[in-house]
């Protein structure tokens, strides 16, 4: 296999996560308003979505070898740029117009935890880009220590990494500030997505094959309803069930991702290259429709909540789509503040 066909799975899975992304934020705000059925679909989808990005991010940090082509220093700026200038701008930008609007206090200690507490942030789905950076130089950090290691201290670090990224999974520490929380809940699987480039690889035909997916997506449902109903009254034991489910998923993911590559490459290809501009602006247009659906227009929610997933994800493709075609505004500047991916042919 090429290198592009090799990653065409990474780029539909990218594609499936952000549209899960987008459904799991088109649901009604007020949770007494969702049935049990939409709450635990919206519940199975939440314990892989988020660690899927993650993972691939893990997965993509050693496929491409960006620390030893850039140098470490050069690889973690360029993240910084990716993850935490759009972070920082679209906070700074929206916060006093959602604020308003959502007839809130204003102050300097608010806007402080909103920029240093992801959680608390005005876009709350934004904790996601300073936690992968955080998480981005953690990892970076032990690859670089080990990059002169032998191969016993290699596999004796992993396993220590490995286990000790778990227990913060299952003991996580709960802590707003920084992401702190959810890095503990993520570090394990950008880790393990270090780990397994080789063997996604050369096992992604075995992950295709439609029994395997079908086999491995009826033992997560299970463990799901089994995780759902039975355990709880065990933190440890929904931490270490949600650990497996969200495994088995992504390992769906793939071999789905697989399989829907090979059908449509340039089709994949060229969605993914929308994917974190959808993310970044998906929740912004959401609330807007949110606002305009119910609050102003009084429509129902199987009205409101479809509207909100499709513009959830084409408007902000239309976005990048007129950004790209207005020449005197679109630069490398502005697109690392936006977030918006604009292919450009000069070096």
């Amino acid at each position: 296999m090429n290198e592009n066909r090799k990653l065409g799975f990474i780029s539909v899975a990218n594609i499936i996560g952000t549209i899960l992304v987008v459904f799991g934020h088109s649901y009604t705000l007020d949770y007494d308003d969702i049935t049990p059925v939409m709450l635990a679909i919206r519940t199975f989808i939440y314990y892989f979505h988020m660690p899927l990005f993650f993972f691939i991010s893990g997965f993509l940090a050693v496929y491409t070898r960006g620390i030893e082509r850039k140098g470490f220093g050069k690889y973690i700026g360029s993240k910084a740029a990716q993850l935490l200038v759009p972070y920082l701008f679209l906070t700074l930008v929206f916060y006093v117009p959602k604020k308003m609007l959502s007839h809130e206090s204003i102050g300097a200690y608010d806007l402080f935890e909103n920029v240093f507490a992801p959680r608390s942030n005005i876009w709350g789905h934004l904790w996601f880009l300073p936690a992968l950076f955080l998480t981005t130089l953690i990892v970076s950090l032990i690859l670089l220590t080990m990059k002169k290691a032998d191969g016993s201290v290699k596999t004796a670090v992993n396993a220590i990494a490995a286990v000790g990224f778990l227990a913060l999974l299952v003991f996580p520490v709960k802590l707003k500030w920084l992401a702190v929380s959810d890095i503990c809940a993520n570090l394990i699987y950008y880790f393990l997505g270090t780990l397994s480039v080789d063997f996604i690889i050369d096992r992604i035909d075995f992950l295709k094959n439609p029994f395997v997916l079908i086999a491995s997506f009826a033992a997560a449902v299970g463990l799901s309803y089994v995780r759902y109903n039975y355990l709880l009254h065990s933190d440890i034991g929904h931490a270490l069930l949600q650990f497996v489910i969200c495994m088995i998923m992504l390992a769906v993911v793939f071999g789905l991702s697989e399989n829907i590559y090979i059908i449509a490459p340039k089709l994949s290809d060229k969605l993914n290259s929308y994917t974190y501009t959808v993310y970044l602006y998906s929740w912004l247009v959401q609330t807007v429709v949110y606002y305009i659906g119910f609050d102003f227009l009084h429509l129902p929610k199987y009205v409101t909540c479809p509207i909100m997933f499709v513009t959830g994800l084409l408007i902000p493709i239309l976005i990048s789509v007129i950004y790209s075609k207005i020449k005197f505004v679109n630069n490398r500047f502005f697109d690392t503040v936006l977030g918006i991916k604009v292919k450009r042919n000069d070096k």
